[in-house]
């Protein structure tokens, strides 16, 4: 998510830039100081591990020039625009009033990087939980209930094609089983890489070069009166659209994270950014809103409930019209 959220302030920056040009004449590159003192917070529970993930980090002012960056190195770029902090994290059980305290853990030191871990907790379907973060004495906190997420019951393929190939190509039609017909359900897609163990570990990227190519998908079921009749995905966000071959015989791996509203107008603001044209008619890109209560600060608490399924493209689920 800090990619997410260096990804705001470089658009928004450039955009104010180039909007006070007349007209150029050569290409040059334009290197922006960011802004300083927001606290990035990203805070995920999921039924799926029980070891649980935080990062926070803080903005500074760093102004970025060819000499001070390597644009190979996607992790050592993404750090040049945070720095780590020291803080607590704590996550409380709402419903038993239980307080759990995350570690502190180095994980490389080039540059420096901070996580905290949670190891041995496995959040619970049903149950509301509150994230706290305590950074040089001020409080940060959201609370969020975990939902469940949809049962994918099975998948077909149906046949398209691109300017490049005309078969062979197909795109995941899934069937679904709603887990709360009476109220709205938001959830994301993800796909991910093939892995001998399915159950092995979730691939959802939340920070340094992964958030580059984001191979996902956000659904509602807003306004649906059955959503059991199949639905149509797209195979990513942006440009990866057309990056994914589905032939028969191609195993399809992905996940399914249940969310809240306030998640899903979170990601729907990040799609906006990586979408849109950048045309005159187009709005500005705005920070995606966050869940955390205080002053200056960015990022998400989800409380998901993520699972991971596997389906192969066979001769007998291609949907044929």
């Amino acid at each position: 998510m800090n990619r997410l959220l260096r990804i705001s302030q470089k658009v928004l920056l450039l955009a104010v830039a180039v909007s006070s040009l007349s007209s150029c004449l050569d290409e040059c590159d334009i290197y922006l100081p960011t802004d300083s003192g927001y606290l990035s917070i990203d805070i995920m529970i999921s039924t799926n591990i029980s070891t649980q993930y935080a990062y926070v980090r803080r903005t500074y002012d760093n102004t970025i020039t060819p000499d001070t960056i390597d644009k190979y190195d996607w992790n050592y770029r993404n750090d040049l625009y945070f720095k780590p902090v020291d803080c607590e994290v704590i996550l409380i059980d709402e419903e038993t009033k239980k307080e759990y305290k995350y570690e502190r853990k180095v994980t490389y030191t080039r540059p420096l990087s901070v996580r905290y871990e949670l190891d041995n907790f496995l959040p619970i379907v049903g149950r509301t939980y509150t994230a706290k973060v305590i950074c040089d004495g001020k409080v940060y906190q959201s609370t969020q209930t975990l939902r469940k997420a949809p049962t994918v019951d099975k998948v077909m393929f149906k046949p398209y094609q691109t300017l490049d190939e005309k078969e062979g190509r197909y795109r995941p039609f899934l069937f679904l089983s709603d887990p709360t017909p009476e109220e709205i359900d938001y959830c994301l897609f993800y796909q991910r890489g093939y892995h001998e163990d399915i159950d092995s570990y979730s691939e959802f990227p939340r920070c340094n070069y992964e958030t580059y190519s984001v191979p996902m998908t956000l659904y509602s079921d807003d306004g649906m009166k059955d959503i059991d009749g199949g639905i149509e995905f797209s195979l990513g966000i942006g440009a990866y659209e057309n990056d994914k071959f589905t032939g028969v015989g191609y195993t399809f791996d992905f996940e399914v994270l249940s969310m809240s509203e306030e998640n899903f107008e979170f990601f729907k603001e990040y799609e906006k950014q990586i979408t849109t044209d950048g045309g005159v008619y187009t709005p500005c890109p705005v920070s995606p809103p966050t869940n955390f209560s205080g002053e200056r600060v960015m990022g998400q608490f989800i409380a998901t409930d993520l699972k991971i399924y596997r389906f192969e493209a066979t001769k007998d689920n291609i949907y044929r019209e």
